[in-house]
C-alpha cells in the first residue's frame, strides 16, 4: 500500500512513515520502519511522551528506559521527528540529540490538552534540535503559525532566569528546522540562490503603523505583532499561492463550504449513539483514575 501511494508524490507531496505513538504501535512495526527508513531515506513522524500518563506507562512498560529501546531498533535519528516530547528526561535529550533527532514543539495544543509544557531550557542545553508546530490545536483554531512563535517565546522567556529565546532561534526553528521535519533537508528556509522559492511575505507597513521612528528592530517587531492577517503573499516552489491574504489557486471558501456541508450530511446519516459514547468516556477515566496505565502492558 505504501508503495502504491509514492506514485502520487510530487514536488509539494511527500510521503512520510507516521506510527502514531510508541503505546500504539507494536515493536516489530517500528522495527520495520526504522529498517526502511534507513536504506530508503524517508522521513519518519510520531508521537512521544505527549502526557504524562504516557509517560507513566513507557517507564512500566521499558524499564531500561523506552528512549533506549526505540535506540536499539535504529529508530532515532537525523530522519526522525517526535511531535510533543514534554515529558522526556535530560539525558534522553541529550541522547536523541546525539541521534540528530528533531522534536516538534506543540505548545497551543499542548495547552489546550493540559498536557504539560516542554523543557525547552534542557533541550535547549542538549542541543536537541526543534521545530515549531501546530498538531491541528492552534490556541484560536486558527492555524496561525506565527502567532505560535510568539507564544513559544514568552512562555519560555517569561520564566525565571532562563536564557531568553534569540530571534534567530526562534525563526530557525520555524523556518529550517521545522521545514526539514517535512522536507529533510533541502536548503529552505533560506533566502540565497539556489534555494528553493518558498516564500512569506508581510504586511510591514500594518504592522508598524503606529510607530514613530525609523530604526525598527524588524525581526524583533516580526516576534511581537504578525499574524495570519499581515501575510500578504505566499509563494511555493515559486508559485504564488495567496495573495493580499487569499488563496489565488483554488476557491478555499467554496470548499470549505462543501466540506462542511458534507460533515453535516454524514452525522445526520450515522448520529452517533450518546449513551454509548458517554460509557465509553467513563470506561477510559476510570481506566486511567484507577492507574491501570502503569501496568506496562501493551
Amino acid at each position: 500500500m505504501f508503495g502504491k501511494i509514492t506514485e502520487l508524490e510530487h514536488d509539494c507531496f511527500i510521503l512520510q512513515y507516521g506510527p502514531v505513538a510508541p503505546q500504539w504501535t507494536r515493536d516489530d512495526t517500528l522495527e520495520e520502519i526504522a529498517r526502511a527508513s534507513a536504506e530508503n531515506g524517508r522521513r519518519v513522524h510520531m508521537h512521544l511522551f505527549e502526557t504524562r500518563r504516557q509517560r507513566e506507562w513507557a517507564d512500566a512498560a521499558y524499564p531500561e528506559g523506552l528512549i533506549h529501546h526505540l535506540d536499539n531498533m535504529g529508530l532515532l535519528s537525523p530522519r526522525l521527528t517526535v511531535a510533543h516530547a514534554v515529558w522526556l528526561h535530560p539525558d534522553e535529550c541529550r541522547l536523541m540529540a546525539e541521534r540528530g533527532v528533531t522534536v516538534s514543539i506543540n505548545v497551543s495544543s499542548n495547552l489546550r490538552l493540559r498536557s504539560g509544557l516542554p523543557d525547552f531550557e534542557t533541550m535547549r542545553h542538549a542541543r536537541l534540535g526543534f521545530g515549531v508546530g501546530l498538531d491541528g490545536m492552534s490556541l484560536d483554531d486558527d492555524e496561525d503559525i506565527l502567532r505560535e512563535i510568539r507564544l513559544l517565546r514568552l512562555l519560555h522567556d517569561g520564566i525565571g532566569d532562563h536564557r531568553p529565546f534569540a530571534a534567530a532561534e526562534l525563526f530557525d526553528a520555524a523556518c529550517i528546522a521545522g521545514r526539514r521535519t517535512i522536507t529533510g533537508d533541502d536548503g529552505g528556509g533560506r533566502i540565497v540562490p539556489g534555494a528553493p522559492a518558498d516564500l512569506l511575505v508581510l504586511d510591514f507597513a500594518e504592522m508598524s503603523r503606529d510607530f514613530v521612528r525609523d530604526d525598527i528592530d524588524i525581526p524583533a517587531l516580526v516576534l511581537a505583532r504578525a499574524t495570519r492577517r499581515h501575510v500578504k503573499r505566499l509563494f511555493v516552489n515559486g508559485k504564488e499561492i495567496v495573495r493580499d491574504g487569499r488563496c489565488v489557486t483554488i476557491d478555499l471558501p467554496g470548499l470549505e463550504a462543501e466540506l462542511h456541508a458534507s460533515a453535516r450530511a454524514a452525522l445526520a446519516k450515522y448520529d452517533p449513539d450518546p449513551a454509548r459514547v458517554t460509557r465509553i468516556q467513563h470506561g477510559v477515566a476510570d481506566f486511567f483514575a484507577c492507574g491501570c496505565h502503569r501496568t506496562g502492558r501493551r
